[in-house]
């Protein structure tokens, strides 16, 4: 997959869900060609990765793309590291956006939300979760081409 990105020009790739084992289709008639990669033990925070390696970071790689995980919560080693997902209850969402950013540094959040009209109702949700983001100070919404020129790995 990632010689494909690479050869593609992508520079920026959010498609990484920490601790997340290899699945196949998500729906009943999905048409697939095999599994997701398995993305368990990924690091949290961007990284870069070459393709003998990937998903596995590598650190001595400098070529893109840059891979920003989806956000998750930490890992412990009782539990792997759950989603930080804006549609969830408000109270919730805050506690787990403490937790997923009290031990980075310079945290980058990157989301995946559904836009079908099924999930129309949840939207209420992710506004006020997104609204209690923005208000933490430091905060900056920015395009995924904009967070990887802002990043260092």
């Amino acid at each position: 997959m990632l010689r494909r990105l690479t050869a593609g020009g992508v520079s920026v790739d959010l498609t990484v869900e920490p601790d997340k084992p290899p699945a196949g289709p998500l729906a009943k008639h999905e048409l697939t060609t095999g599994l997701t990669p398995d993305y368990r033990g990924v690091p949290r925070t961007p990284y870069r990765s070459t393709p003998d390696a990937f998903p596995a970071a590598d650190p001595s790689s400098g070529s893109d793309p840059l891979l920003i995980p989806l956000a998750t919560g930490p890992r412990s080693k009782y539990r792997r590291a759950k989603p930080l997902q804006p549609h969830v209850v408000p109270g919730l969402f805050a506690v787990r956006l403490l937790r997923a950013t009290r031990t980075l540094s310079r945290p980058v959040l990157a989301f995946a939300m559904r836009t079908d009209p099924h999930t129309v109702r949840a939207w209420e949700g992710v506004t006020r979760n997104l609204e209690h983001l923005a208000r933490i100070p430091g905060t900056r919404f920015v395009t995924a081409g904009e967070a990887a020129r802002s990043t260092t790995v």
